[in-house]
């Protein structure tokens, strides 16, 4: 595994940030709040999803009696009157910060355009060692695809793992925001005999511009038109993450599946340090390593370098998992399947704070979710 310092890393600690080039980690030597950020938050109610019990005061039913909120028996736009719940949830007059930031949208998406061909030289044809070993065995057991599958693959960069998932005998229709992207994915492709134009997709594989925060653009691919859809290591990269749940859930068809991929939002969080130390232990100098965390509940925007010496850093969205998968849940979808993975013992680090050497602490997770009806 080859790791290249950035200028950023210090010998002890480091800020976690492209410590592998090409690989989707941060580096937060700056971070600097933008619009929307944590000085900006913006606040919604969130309703509850869960059997609540009403309490002995104001229950006229009688103490103990178990009933449903509105918005758990589907009536999803219908706030419950009850603000406090033995769940602990929250209900109407409770605020959270948003996660999605749709003003950042446009920003984001053309830093991605303007580092195109920069990321497409870096990881080329058979991308890295992140991907390859963590990422995609993830993908491919949560995925399960089956030759003939209908697949959608939303964010697809240059079209790696589009072409990994036609090897395996799905038909792809493979979308991006970026221009740049989709050119370099239907380059890549050219030698696949797929995607060799535009308005000509041959092949397993059909790529498109599409910017995957326009619900319209998406529902426009059709509902109930796929066995699976996937995004692999994006939806960090996406200012605005509620609509697209929403929208991916009715293109899937009944019991089709939604799996994604992205950076640990627990250990790779905006102000999360990494550092490595020396312990005397038991007449033995022992080397640990670990991640101070801070923050973290905090969904907010902020800039970071996805390959060391990109054109521009990108615009990075963190999420807590609880933001996240309150999004996913609020689209309909069930959490059915969830890996985080880090590296073994077989691959070798090249220096202390690399990844390789948080054998338990995972860069990255993957989510699967279903469609139930």
């Amino acid at each position: 595994m080859r790791e290249t310092p950035t200028s950023s890393a210090r010998a002890s600690t480091t800020r976690p940030g492209s410590i592998s080039p090409g690989t989707p980690q941060r580096s937060c030597s700056s971070v600097t709040p933008t619009a929307g950020g944590p000085s900006n938050i913006r606040r919604r109610p969130m309703m509850c999803s869960r059997p609540w019990i009403r309490s002995r005061r104001s229950s006229s039913a009688g103490p103990g009696r178990v009933t449903t909120c509105p918005c758990a028996l589907g009536r999803r736009n219908t706030a419950c009157k009850w603000k406090i719940h033995p769940c602990g949830c929250l209900s109407k007059g409770a605020n959270m910060p948003t996660s999605d930031w749709p003003e950042l949208a446009g920003d984001a998406q053309s830093r991605w355009n303007l580092n195109a061909g920069f990321w497409d030289d870096y990881m080329g044809e058979h991308s890295n060692d992140f991907h390859n070993l963590l990422v995609r065995p993830a993908m491919e057991r949560l995925l399960d695809v089956k030759s003939g599958d209908n697949v959608l693959d939303i964010a697809c960069g240059n079209g790696n793992f589009s072409r990994f998932l036609a090897g395996l005998g799905a038909r792809v229709t493979a979308i991006d925001g970026s221009a740049g992207m989709i050119d370099k994915a239907r380059k890549h492709s050219e030698g696949h005999g797929t995607g060799a134009s535009e308005n000509e997709p041959a092949g397993e594989i059909d790529y498109r511009v599409i910017d995957v925060t326009d619900t319209k653009e998406l529902e426009g691919l059709g509902r109930n038109s796929f066995d699976a859809a996937v995004s692999n290591m994006a939806v960090m990269d996406m200012a605005e993450v509620g609509p697209m749940f929403g929208a991916v859930h009715g293109l899937l068809k009944p019991s089709g599946v939604f799996v994604f991929s992205l950076t640990h939002p627990c250990f790779q969080a905006p102000y999360a340090v990494r550092y490595a130390e020396q312990v005397d232990q038991d007449g033995r100098m022992i080397q640990k390593v670990g991640i101070k965390i801070d923050r973290y509940l905090t969904p907010q925007p902020f800039e970071g370098l996805a390959i060391v010496g990109q054109p521009v850093p990108n615009l990075i969205f963190h999420r807590p998992l609880s933001a996240l998968l309150a999004a996913c849940f609020e689209a309909g979808f069930v959490l059915d399947g969830l890996e985080e993975r880090a590296f073994d013992e077989s691959v070798e680090a090249d220096r202390e704070l690399s990844w390789a050497n948080f054998r338990e602490t995972p860069p990255m997770m993957a989510v699967r979710l279903r469609r139930m009806v």
